[in-house]
């Protein structure tokens, strides 16, 4: 007995240790984890709601209700941290979510510790090198920044703990911990499962080296990847595909190529004793999203062992060292690496593989796969180091690691106390009594209303990279508390791979006062809305939607309205329009008329870089091309056109590229290569929406000073090829336009280039 006891006291030492100094760090948070958020904005914010919410408030594990009301999203979408918020609602302690998650984000570094020193004892390093190397590099970690808003990603000991499991699972009772890895990458599935594709790649790369440089056990090896990694995948996409039922998701996301990490991200010091000699030398580290600063004792460490085996490479056994787990592991850490480097994809000429290989392009922000080798490389630093010092008992390899684990607790110490800043900043916005006034007054009124849902102004709909509406931060945070306290859910989402035609549909809410808003058929016929609109300023769809509403509460810093679905959705402003058509009878060209008489341009592209008809926007061809970076697409002079004000618009496919800016610029007589910007437009956020088409509309004007007037299409995605159709530049309060077309089998009146319904406002 005083045996097994003996074996967990080193264990309970590297805990005790790493819990005091996270107690010296975060001694307040520690002692009071509902006191807090970590984080009062953007993801940070979102996370702890949809969390809270869903452990409060939802009845299905599946669904949340919080936000995107009528149609609700998907669990796995919402980053609620699925598994933890359901365990939490079914122990009925919703009201201790934020607490819970900030103390499991913290504890998580001494869990990290005490597994980091079980690596290093399976290794053969002394119990005491273990016990302070597991701490530092424990404490390193490169996810302390996300504790300031990735929370599902802020866990350290998710990496150590596989690296254990897959330890465990190459020794005795391969099957059974192969089944617990397996488990363990599920619960992770279903709590961010980015990160559980971190741990799955390790998983695979590892078991790939086994097969390739040991050749044996071939069919157990494989047996054990599709335990550990496999079928926790099939899991999660079994429970995605019987239970998600909302339709047409972004298949193709944004962001491969974005953030991804490099030599630097992994040997410059961003904090610390170095940072500032990095800073002077003006080295561009990247991204924060792709740190993953290994420390300069582990680089020295390194550097070290690498001559070592270089002076004894006569004699030293490459070929078992090769062979060795601990080799294997690495190698698997360093195939992740450059996976994380984006490499070779990156480069220009290689990058249509990732459009071949769909599934590659799920990924995003490659910079976190470093996390993989960051841990891996400080073991191998640690057991390398230790066992030079055994062959040579020398005391400056010891002075060396003491040196080295000083240096990185220097190197360490800035980021976690900016953290305890940054965190202990703002208290639990989730209690009531930390709320002001107002604010409090707000939510008391929504309590008593029994409203079935709320739409906060400036309404905010992160719903897909293709289509988005932008409200702000301030606005967003009022919203999740009043739709928590309330228990309210919200028009108002933050969803990142939402539905796109659910998208469209709540997007179009805001469309011109003559669309006929598919929403509002949506909406349960006795759903009672209110509109809270903040201080902040409002754009002229939000403008119009306050001045249709009734007012029903005031205070100093909001105002609520009453939602009136036939007062939104009227048909007296179409009705005018349909009187103005039937008085124009005056034919002009490509089938347009109107009342008078005016020169404009009409091109409908299909005698130009045409691509078939499927993708255009009615009868025959749209406009095709490859962006690179800004992509000119009509040129105008004055053979064109005459100088004076103009408006533009024309129809950009939202649902075949990832759409971003549309701009006009002009060229002066002067020079060729300057250009000035006239006007631009974030596609994203078109509100005039007909089916995976959306209106972009721009004011210009030409004038005597300018050459040429051209229309551009910027992306931030090269060699994608994007569409736009129906093209229409007119004089600025011309007269309307006129003209009929069909769409998908519907019919189309064409006024100004807005596509409206035949049969709009039909019953």
């Amino acid at each position: 007995m005083s045996n097994k006891l003996a074996s967990f006291k080193f264990p309970v030492l590297t805990f005790l240790g790493a819990l005091l100094l996270l107690l010296f760090f975060y001694q307040d948070v520690l002692l009071h984890p509902n006191d807090y958020i970590f984080s009062s904005h953007g993801d940070g914010i979102k996370n702890y709601y949809t969390c809270i919410y869903h452990a409060k408030y939802d009845t299905s594990f599946a669904d949340f209700s919080g936000m995107h009301y009528p149609f609700g999203e998907h669990i796995i979408y919402t980053d609620a941290q699925p598994l933890l918020s359901w365990i939490i609602g079914q122990f009925g302690m919703a009201d201790y979510t934020i607490g819970i998650v900030n103390l499991l984000m913290l504890l998580s570094y001494p869990i990290s510790a005490v597994v980091l020193f079980l690596i290093l004892i399976h290794y053969k390093v002394d119990k005491w090198w273990a016990l302070s190397a597991a701490i530092i590099i424990t404490f390193l970690s490169p996810q302390v920044y996300r504790m300031t808003g990735h929370f599902s990603m802020a866990y350290v000991f998710a990496v150590p703990m596989m690296w254990l499991l897959l330890i465990k699972s190459s020794q005795n009772r391969k099957i059974f911990w192969s089944v617990i890895t397996g488990v363990y990458l599920t619960a992770f599935f279903f709590t961010h499962p980015y990160l559980a594709i971190i741990l799955a790649f390790f998983s695979v790369f590892y078991g790939l080296f086994k097969i390739i440089l040991l050749k044996k056990e071939i069919g157990l090896t494989i047996l054990t990847i599709v335990i550990q990694t496999i079928l926790p995948f099939i899991v999660l996409q079994t429970f995605i595909a019987l239970t998600d039922h909302h339709l047409n998701r972004l298949s193709n996301p944004a962001g491969f190529f974005s953030y991804y990490a490099s030599w630097k991200s992994v040997l410059i010091a961003h904090n610390g004793p170095l940072s500032s000699l990095y800073g002077w030398m003006k080295i561009d580290i990247g991204n924060w999203e792709s740190w993953s600063y290994i420390g300069f004792g582990t680089i020295v460490a390194v550097i070290i062992i690498l001559w070592d085996l270089f002076k004894r490479r006569k004699t030293f056994e490459f070929k078992k060292f090769f062979k060795s787990e601990l080799m294997l592991f690495f190698l698997a850490a360093y195939v992740i690496l450059i996976f994380s480097f984006c490499f070779p994809l990156k480069y220009f000429w290689l990058r249509w593989i990732t459009d071949f290989f769909g599934p590659l392009k799920q990924f995003r922000i490659l910079g976190r796969f470093t996390w993989v080798f960051f841990y891996v490389i400080n073991v191998v630093a640690v057991v390398g180091l230790y066992r030079l010092y055994l062959r040579n008992h020398s005391k400056k390899i010891r002075l060396v690691f003491i040196l080295g684990l000083i240096f990185q607790f220097a190197e360490f110490f800035t980021p976690h106390r900016v953290n305890h800043q940054i965190i202990t900043s703002k208290n639990n916005a989730f209690i009531k009594e930390n709320l002001d006034a107002e604010l409090l007054e707000l939510i008391d009124f929504v309590e008593k209303e029994k409203y079935d849902a709320l739409i906060f102004l400036p309404f905010h709909h992160m719903s897909s990279e293709s289509l988005m509406i932008l409200g702000e931060e301030p606005t967003n945070y009022d919203a999740f508390m009043v739709s928590y306290h309330a228990g309210v859910p919200l028009i108002n989402s933050n969803s990142s791979r939402m539905s796109l035609s659910e998208a469209a549909i709540v997007q179009s809410l805001f469309a011109n006062e003559y669309v006929d808003k598919e929403f509002i058929d949506h909406l349960p016929k006795d759903a009672k809305i209110g509109v809270v609109k903040s201080r902040a300023v409002l754009d002229e769809s939000e403008l119009k939607m306050i001045w249709t509403f009734d007012l029903s509460m005031q205070n100093d810093k909001y105002d609520v309205f009453e939602f009136d679905r036939d007062k939104w959705n009227s048909s007296i402003y179409y009705d005018e329009i349909i009187k103005q058509e039937e008085k124009s009878n005056i034919k002009m060209k490509d089938g347009w008329y109107s009342d008078s008489t005016f020169d404009f341009i009409y091109e409908n592209f299909d005698d130009l870089n045409a691509v078939p008809s499927p993708y255009s926007l009615g009868k025959g061809d749209s406009y095709s091309d490859l962006n690179h970076s800004w992509k000119d697409i009509y040129t105008l002079d004055s053979s064109k056109l005459a100088y004076g004000d103009y408006t533009l618009r024309i129809w950009y496919n939202y649902a075949y590229s990832l759409p971003i800016e549309m701009h006009i610029a002009s060229k002066s007589f002067t020079s060729d290569l300057d250009l000035d910007l006239l006007n631009k437009f974030d596609i994203r956020q078109s509100k005039n929406i007909v089916g995976d088409w959306c209106l972009i509309e721009m004011d210009f004007s030409f004038t005597p000073e300018m050459k040429d007037v051209i229309l551009i299409n910027s992306s931030n995605v090269d060699n994608k090829s994007f569409l736009v159709d129906e093209l229409l530049i007119y004089p600025r309060g011309a007269p309307p336009l006129f003209r009929k077309a069909e769409h998908d089998g519907m019919s189309y009146l064409i006024y100004n280039n807005h596509w409206l319904k035949s049969d709009s406002f039909s019953e």
